[in-house]
Order: C-alpha cells, then structure tokens, then sequence
C-alpha cells in the first residue's frame, strides 16, 4: 500500500464517517483523485462507503457505528421523514443573486469576497451575481473597482400597472350593422 493510500485509510479510521468532500481537502487532493484511490481500497475492503454519511474503515466499522451512534442518526431520519432533504433542495434551488439580496436585506454593507465566504461561495460566482444585480438597480456600491462595498439600493421594484385598453375603432366596429349580422351569424349576439 502506497503512502497516500496510507494517508486516506488513517484519516478515515480517525474520523469516520467522513464525506468525499473533507477528506478530499483534508488529504489534500482532487476528488477524480481521491475516487481511483477509493476505489482501489474499496475493493480490497478496507473502506466502506455509505450513501448520505461517508467513508467507514471496513464494513465491521460500519456496522459498530450502526449499532452505535449510527442507529441513532438513521432513527432521527426516519422520524423527520423527507423533511431535511426537502429544505436541503430548497435551499439549493434559491438563485446566487436571491442568496446575496438576502443576505444584504438587513441593510448590511458587504465587499464581495464577504458577500463569497458568507454564502460559501467562490469570489468569480459571486461577482458575476453583483454585477447583474448592479446593472438591474438591485444593489449599489461605493468604491473604486476592486475595492467596493456592497448594499442593497433602497428602490423596490414597483408593481406593473395593467392599461384599460380603450380601442375606439373596434367598439364602433362591433356597433355597427355589418358587423351586428356577423356576430348574429356565429351565436356571438343577437341581431
């Protein structure tokens, strides 16, 4: 066995469960990385993975850890039915920009790397958020380029008034004879 496979195997016995994603930045390597070495120490047993919790040092860890605290966590589940993953989708449907506007809503001031660490996101998606927002008129900024704070302008968006569309020609229309007999003609009105 090679040292990172070492690494990953002595990392997971020390803190399992442990999802994909933290032992990949605790080991330090990429996540196509650390799946072909997963996958290597999968087959010969010494890993076992379980959908929704992680990475275990063997099925015999697992099952210890189902018999334990596990079971406890699997129970919790079952009683909250759907619950967490519902909320879980739902705040992952919320746009970058909707994240951001609700993030600035109490009248907070925010740069844009703040705005990225606040929301877990990368400067480059958050940015490209504010800069649709700003044009939009959503938020305003103070700042020269590369040193701008952020918050939301105090402007809501109004309400889109519905026209009452007054068309002359057609009223006289449908008031005159000819048109009367056609209307009559198709059960429209009577002539």
């Amino acid at each position: 066995m090679d040292s990172l496979k070492k690494r990953i195997l002595d990392h997971v016995t020390a803190n399992q469960p442990i999802t994909r994603k933290n032992l990949a930045l605790a080991i330090g390597i990429s996540g196509h990385a650390l799946d072909k070495e997963i996958s290597v120490l999968r087959e010969t047993g010494l890993i076992y993975s379980m959908a929704g919790f992680g990475y275990f040092a063997g099925k015999k860890a697992y099952e210890e850890w189902r018999a334990g605290i596990g079971g406890e966590l699997l129970r919790q589940r079952s009683l909250k039915g759907a619950e967490s993953s519902l909320m879980s989708r739902r705040e992952g449907m919320m746009t970058i920009p909707s994240k951001i506007a609700q993030l600035l809503s109490d009248g907070r001031r925010m740069s844009s790397p703040q705005i990225a660490d606040a929301l877990s996101l990368t400067v480059k998606q958050v940015s490209a958020a504010i800069c649709e927002m700003a044009k939009a008129g959503e938020i305003k900024f103070t700042g020269r380029t590369g040193h701008r704070i952020y918050h939301m302008s105090g402007l809501k968006r109004k309400a889109a008034v519905k026209r009452q569309s007054v068309n002359v020609i057609c009223q006289e229309c449908r008031q005159s004879p000819a048109m009367r007999r056609v209307l009559a003609f198709y059960g429209r009105t009577s002539a």
